[in-house]
């Protein structure tokens, strides 16, 4: 099989991926780095990848923000398959609290810190409690990963593949951080929540095992 590559979600380690290298063997899970200074996801997931030591055909994949990374990786790599596991396409797919935060994305890092401290005490009333729980620790002085990466996401601008590269999307229909009325998956993990790669591990697994056989890369 192809090396798969599978990127986590900001907020996540490698673990989420544990059900996924019980089925499948050694799969390739990095860990974030620390941005440089003005890095564009593009830069941040070249350098991501070379962290991985993969240069030939492989299969990416990706759990929330982790499935930006890799639709990014994408660019930059000969992918034979892209896996988006309660994740999303493009901006607009994320719900509207979270959109209505984008203006703070243009913003020095400073200043977006002591915004999104704001938000978070504003937005409580009316965003997923573990949204609101991801906003409060974005404030922390300590969280320049979390940071960029959210703002990041909250301007990202998806820009077509130079090739045609098989995407196949499945979402939890419990999922509060990335409701599923704003995406298309082609399937559904019924009571799933965000974290459907660990909490509904056999079920994703049944899913990638699928369509990489449909591709036969498996």
């Amino acid at each position: 099989m192809l090396p798969l590559i599978l990127f986590t979600g900001m907020d996540a380690d490698d673990r989420l991926f544990e059900g996924q290298r019980e089925k499948f063997g050694e799969i390739i899970t990095p860990a974030w780095v620390d941005p440089l200074p003005r890095e564009s996801l593009r830069c941040y997931a070249q350098r991501i990848l070379k962290q991985t030591g993969v240069q030939g055909p492989c299969m990416l994949g990706g759990a929330s923000f982790g499935g930006v990374i890799a639709q990014e990786a994408a660019h930059l790599i000969d992918a034979k398959a892209l896996f988006l596991i309660g994740s999303f396409r493009h901006t607009r797919e994320l719900p509207l609290p979270m959109r209505v935060f984008r203006f703070m994305s243009y913003l020095p890092p400073e200043r977006a810190r002591s915004l999104m401290a704001l938000a978070a005490m504003i937005a409580k009333p009316v965003v997923a409690r573990p949204t609101h729980r991801r906003m409060r620790k974005m404030a922390a002085p300590e969280s320049t990963f979390l940071r960029w990466a959210s703002m990041q996401l909250l301007r990202w601008r998806p820009e077509p593949l130079s090739y045609e590269l098989p995407t196949f999307q499945i979402h939890g229909d419990a999922d509060r951080t990335i409701p599923i009325r704003g995406v298309k998956p082609d399937a559904v993990v019924r009571g799933g929540d965000h974290i459907i790669s660990y909490r509904r591990a056999a079920a994703v697994n049944a899913f990638i095992e699928e369509k990489l056989r449909e591709l036969q890369l498996m």
